[in-house]
């Protein structure tokens, strides 16, 4: 019989109690309730006069958050794989620690047209499932970080913001793009896709990759 190096076996152990852990419904729900006190006092753009907030729902008094307004879980794992939050007054900007960024099954994220101001954190590129990328009609700005180009995506929509420089060659690498919307910035480049160059200006609107 192999006998198991005690250092290898809590070595496996905790790294198993670790991937576990990420998964579980009380972590996910934490780290939405911290993303939503990452912007304190925002309200739906669309229903300000009224007071009333898409993120209303978004409370301890909820154990289950895939019942959330905006958010989607897998029906079999229990994984927050969505989350589509639209016209919401967040008036702040992403942090490169977002709590956004614990929950690591997300594949579809939307935040358009929520006021979000500042630079695209670098730290998205750290979601590796994601497939659809939506932050458009915002205030960002900055360059586009190269880690984007790291993902899988599908959808890449980053319309209408205050981005600026070179499109990274990174982008490139998005061989599973069929949907890209630059447009409204001030980006300038190259971007080599499926074998093809394209070039983008300020009034580049949209492009669909059959």
């Amino acid at each position: 019989m192999m006998m198991i190096p005690r250092q290898s076996f809590c070595f496996f152990f905790s790294a198993s109690l670790i991937l576990n852990t990420l998964a579980s419904p009380t972590l996910q729900r934490n780290a939405l309730l911290e993303f939503k006190n990452e912007f304190p006092g925002s309200v739906s753009v669309r229903n300000e006069l009224y007071g009333l907030s898409p993120l209303s729902s978004w409370n301890t008094s909820s154990d289950d958050c895939c019942s959330w307004k905006g958010v989607t879980c897998d029906a079999k794992s229990g994984e927050v794989i969505s989350l589509v939050l639209i016209s919401i007054a967040f008036n702040g900007s992403l942090k490169s620690n977002s709590s956004l960024f614990k929950l690591q099954h997300l594949r579809h994220l939307s935040l358009s047209f929520c006021l979000l101001r500042g630079e695209i954190p670098s730290s998205l590129g750290n979601l590796s499932h994601l497939i659809e990328l939506d932050l458009s009609y915002n205030y960002l700005v900055g360059e586009i970080p190269p880690s984007i180009g790291n993902l899988k995506l599908s959808v890449l929509n980053l319309e209408s913001n205050r981005l600026i420089g070179k499109i990274p060659p990174s982008l490139g690498n998005l061989s599973c793009l069929t949907s890209l919307e630059l447009g409204g910035n001030y980006l300038s480049g190259n971007i080599p896709i499926l074998g093809r160059s394209l070039r983008v200006a300020r009034n580049y609107v949209f492009m669909q990759i059959p």
